[in-house]
């Protein structure tokens, strides 16, 4: 039987000889059960490990199918607003174009007054200068008057028309937010005279909803005073179905907006189409819904259900309004309300207009108790 000491051999041969020998069977028995101690202790961590570098390549696939997709909807961002900074360019390019084709025009037209002015005053002060110096006096006694009523009304006639030449220079300011295009927000405008198309909005219910027979009204605001009847709105009326023109009336309110309207002649469909200086603005052509009928409001138009009902607690409004102290409806100022005379069935604030049906929050009863 083959045995060893518990000490080290070194130890035993130099110091320490009379120790104690052990079989070897036995020693490795215990050092079998240490290493297995330590692999139990061990495999855990390995099997973490081993995870960890799963996790590790499954980011890394993860991360170049992300970077992958991130190319793709850069390149699709980037494209488009390639596209729309070249629709941009354009447009700015246009707006270039149009201010000084604006700018020839009104330059002609000063140019044409001005030469049909010089005419006039070269004519008349010719015509007074010979009278002058050749006119027999009888000719000068009898031409007097008509000579210096003529000076005198060419006089008139250019200080009432006398207008300074308009600025030929044209401003691109590149800092100034453009608005949106193709759902980009863009930069850069261009500093014209007169009214911008782009900037131009619409107001009002008739361009939404409208009823056979009945007038429809909306406004036009172009925040700038239209100059010339080349700046002036053209709007188009047309139902889509026969292909039949309405006249719309347009009223210059002289502040930078138009009143305009018109009359459904037949239900269905209408394309209303808003120009601005030969360009569409922002949303046009509208679609507008024509009905037979409106439906009509079954409420009442009130202030709040608080002055209507005569202060009753449990009388409800279609606007959703409540009122402290257990009042179930609306009152001035208070959660809801939405500050304006409105319906007591829908809470619509416009008197004139269809009634969408009465809300969830008021109960079947509303208008009965509103009305009393």
């Amino acid at each position: 039987m083959v045995y060893v000491s518990s000490i080290s051999m070194d130890c035993a041969l130099l110091k320490h000889q009379g120790h104690e020998l052990c079989p070897v069977v036995e020693v490795a028995v215990k050092h079998k059960e240490q290493l297995r101690g330590a692999l139990i202790k061990v495999d855990p961590q390995l099997e973490d490990l081993e995870k960890t570098l799963h996790a590790v390549y499954r980011a890394e696939e993860d991360l170049r199918q992300t970077a992958d997709l991130m190319r793709e909807e850069v390149e699709v961002f980037t494209e488009g607003y390639i596209r729309a900074i070249q629709e941009h360019r354009q447009r700015l390019l246009q707006d270039i174009d149009e201010e000084v084709r604006r700018k020839e025009q009104a330059l002609n037209l000063q140019r044409a007054r001005v030469r049909q002015q010089l005419s006039d005053f070269h004519t008349a002060a010719t015509f007074t200068r010979s009278l002058l110096h050749c006119g027999p006096d009888l000719h000068i006694v009898r031409a007097k008057v008509l000579a210096l009523s003529r000076l005198k009304d060419l006089s008139i006639g250019h200080h009432s028309s006398a207008e300074k030449v308009e600025p030929v220079s044209i401003q691109f300011n590149p800092q100034e937010e453009a608005g949106q295009c193709q759902g980009y927000s863009v930069y850069g405008t261009v500093q014209r005279g007169g009214v911008d198309p782009e900037r131009c909005e619409v107001k009002g219910q008739g361009l939404k909803l409208g009823s056979l027979g009945s007038v429809c009204r909306f406004t036009l605001i172009c925040n700038t005073k239209l100059e010339g009847p080349q700046e002036q709105p053209r709007v188009n009326v047309l139902h889509k179905e026969s292909g039949r023109a309405l006249q719309p009336s347009i009223q210059d309110n002289n502040d930078g907006t138009f009143q305009i309207s018109y009359t459904p002649t037949e239900a269905g469909q209408l394309s209303v189409s808003v120009c601005v200086r030969g360009r569409h603005i922002k949303g046009s052509p509208f679609n507008v819904t024509v009905r037979d009928f409106l439906r009509p409001h079954p409420g009442i138009y009130h202030c709040c259900t608080f002055c209507s009902s005569g202060g009753q607690k449990d009388a409800r409004c279609g606007c959703g309004g409540t009122m402290p102290g257990g009042y179930q409806g609306c009152g001035h100022g208070h959660k809801g309300h939405p500050g304006h005379a409105h319906w007591s069935c829908c809470g619509s604030i416009l008197e004139k207009s269809e009634c969408s049906g009465v809300k969830d929050s008021a109960p079947r009863n509303l208008l009965r108790t509103v009305a009393l």
